[in-house]
């Protein structure tokens, strides 16, 4: 991992994979056999195989998400009932948009060594100091975390500020455009490493298939404040930019990426979820 080697995928992770790659974000049924290669919509069991042995993989549905206001916590202490009515609708996009993407799997094993959730809560303003919005991040409590259990590595690289400026110069020196662009939900386009049992946000819940209500999931997407969500998002972005869009990673700065055809050249400079 610490080399940037690929990292071995759970049976849910990788059907993770396959629903994202085919839009289809629906029930799958992965069978174990090390010969049978064939993910599978529904609850049908194997094509390929005898229907014995295999994973049903379900994801959390948006609509399936309850909020309950009353149970929420963790909000700031000055904290308004016109700024809480806020936060909560916030915090209800917040959870819905995470299953929308596939955060989140069904869970009926025993919760115990699951890892809480926890949201952080934050008021957004422009730069006259006018309000923007309320913005609610639901984040993992990471220091729960034990080695070699839910997390195997954690190492990520990070830009150095002289690097930042060494591009700023060959900008101005050669009278080039310079872009700033932050990933939005950066961490959330990786999927998980390890199979990490968790305990959605207190007052979110999501009604399972028999009408209960439960916030058990299994973490499908790195979230933010696990431990090794930076390195998954660091491995996913270099696989992109150099495999994808076949820019060329810098070997003294492993943050820099240059670019060149017959039509110029680009630099590409990366601290986290910050390009220039």
């Amino acid at each position: 991992v610490e080399s940037g080697e690929p990292v071995p995928l759970s049976l849910e992770q990788h059907c993770h994979c396959l629903a994202v790659q085919d839009k289809m974000m629906q029930p799958f049924t992965y069978c174990v056999d090390p010969g049978c290669t064939t993910a599978h919509t529904g609850n049908r069991g194997c094509v390929e195989h005898e229907s014995t042995n295999c994973i049903y993989v379900q994801y959390v549905n948006e609509h399936d998400i309850e909020i309950r206001p009353e149970e929420i916590l963790h909000l700031p202490p000055d904290t308004t009932p016109e700024q809480k009515l806020e936060f909560v609708k916030a915090f209800n996009a917040e959870i819905k948009g995470l299953a929308n993407i596939g955060t989140f799997i069904v869970c009926d094993q025993d919760p115990k060594g699951a890892i809480p959730m926890k949201n952080v809560y934050k008021i957004k303003f422009d730069a006259s100091g006018k309000l923007t919005k309320y913005k609610v991040r639901a984040t993992i409590l990471g220091y729960r975390q034990r080695l070699f259990d839910s997390f195997f590595s954690t190492f990520s690289p990070t830009g150095t500020l002289t690097t930042l400026r060494m591009v700023l110069v060959t900008a101005v020196i050669n009278n080039t455009l310079v872009i700033h662009s932050d990933i939005p939900q950066a961490f959330l386009s990786s999927d998980m490493d390890a199979r990490i049992k968790a305990l959605l946000p207190a007052g979110s819940y999501y009604r399972k298939s028999d009408g209960t209500l439960s916030r058990l999931v299994i973490v499908a997407r790195a979230l933010y404040g696990a431990k090794q969500s930076p390195q998954l998002f660091n491995h996913e972005f270099n696989y992109f930019i150099t495999f994808t869009q076949f820019f060329t990673r810098c070997d003294a700065e492993p943050q820099l990426y240059h670019f060149q055809d017959e039509n110029g050249w680009v630099l590409v400079y990366d601290n986290v979820d910050d390009l220039v």
